[in-house]
């Protein structure tokens, strides 16, 4: 099964939604890593959660924060990927 783990990423970009090309790619990509998340696989060299300062310094750091995010609210990212659908704008994080 771990064979088909590291496509996860690229398999979540087919129902993933990116504002029409206007979300930020940092944020596609976290979101694409959050996946990886939720299927338990922790790659070599993945971060630890709370190891840098700001949620946008990495692919990884963003699925970390998307996973905070997603404790505190569930299906936090499900419904921001659904917000995604048509645009995108930093105040979805405050409308969920």
């Amino acid at each position: 099964m771990d064979i088909y783990v590291p496509y996860a990423p690229f398999m979540t970009h087919v129902c993933q939604w990116n504002g029409e090309g206007k979300t930020s790619a940092p944020l596609v990509e976290g979101i694409a890593d959050y996946t990886v998340l939720k299927a338990n696989y922790n790659p070599p060299g993945f971060n630890k959660p709370g190891s840098r300062d700001r949620w946008d310094q990495g692919c990884d750091y963003t699925a970390r924060f998307l996973e905070y995010c997603d404790e505190l609210i569930p299906d936090f990212v499900a419904k921001l990927n659904n917000m995604m659908r048509k645009t995108y704008d930093v105040f979805f994080f405050f409308k969920i």
